[in-house]
């Protein structure tokens, strides 16, 4: 079993809340900030570029989906795996879930946007806001449970390595960061078996 120096329970803790202060940062914005056009982006990192406006990912035969506690927002449900503990530090806005015995952790995030926003902005923001000691490097874009993504991924210091995704859903900058303490290839089984559970509303 592996362990944190600090313990499994309370680096859940703190996590939710490096990552509530991170959306709340990522909330406030910042006179650094590259400015938002106004006219809702049509490029291939768009969310609108997506094929459909309300689509669910379909599992792979070789993905078990995950069985444990549904995460319930205004924008989504999913599902963590069996066992895992979740914290709600604020409700509609920032919740984590973790392993106890090994400290992986996910943590889901939702922030209003007052003015259309392009990926490359959000993206941009998470990277400078997430609660990591070395930032992740932007991937080629991705997909959310069918929806346009931007994709950060890569080791964040101390042995962490993390797989971001994050889109617009309905006025909210969606977020979602997995994090594990380990090879890649538990990190992609986790996201594969969560990601197979996740419908958007």
């Amino acid at each position: 079993m592996r362990t944190t120096p600090l313990g499994a329970r309370t680096r859940l803790v703190l996590t939710s809340l490096l990552v509530t202060s991170a959306l709340l940062l990522a909330a406030c914005g910042g006179s650094d900030d590259p400015k938002v056009d106004p006219t809702p982006s049509t490029s291939p990192t768009s969310p609108s570029a997506s094929a459909s406006d309300d689509p669910t990912e379909s599992a792979s035969p070789s993905v078990e989906p995950a069985t444990g506690k549904l995460v319930d927002t205004s924008r989504f449900t999913v599902r963590v795996p069996e066992k895992w503990v979740v914290i709600v530090a604020v409700k509609d806005f920032s919740i984590t879930a973790s392993d106890l015995e090994t400290g992986d952790s996910i943590s889901f995030g939702l922030v209003d946007l007052t003015t259309p926003t392009g990926l490359d902005v959000l993206a941009d923001r998470t990277q400078r806001t997430g609660p990591w000691v070395d930032p992740p490097a932007r991937a080629p874009d991705s997909t959310l449970a069918g929806m346009g993504a931007y994709h950060l991924v890569g080791p964040v210091g101390k042995g962490e390595r993390v797989d971001v995704l994050g889109t617009v859903r309905a006025g909210k900058d969606v977020v979602v960061i997995f994090d594990v303490y380990g090879p890649q290839s538990r990190l992609d089984k986790l996201k594969a078996s969560v990601l197979a559970t996740w419908k958007w509303k």
